[in-house]
C-alpha cells in the first residue's frame, strides 16, 4: 500500500495501518483510527445531506 492512497482516500486506515503508524511515528493507534473515523464521518454526512436533517430527536420521558 502506498500512503498516496491514504491521502487521497483510496484506502482506509485500518487496525493494521494504525498499529504499523503507531510503531514508525510515534503516535498511538487510536489517534490513526479517530482520524479515519472522522473522515467517515464527514463523508457520510455530506452524502446523507436533508435525508439526515428530516431525522428528529427521540426524547425519553424522565420518570419519577
Amino acid at each position: 500500500m502506498r500512503v498516496s492512497h491514504l491521502i487521497n482516500s483510496a484506502r482506509p486506515v485500518t487496525a493494521e495501518l494504525a498499529l504499523r503508524f503507531s510503531r514508525a511515528l510515534g503516535q498511538p493507534p487510536q489517534y490513526w483510527l479517530n482520524l479515519q473515523t472522522a473522515c467517515d464521518l464527514k463523508i457520510a454526512e455530506d452524502a446523507m445531506g436533508q435525508e439526515l436533517l428530516a431525522v428528529t430527536e427521540l426524547r425519553i420521558p424522565d420518570r419519577d
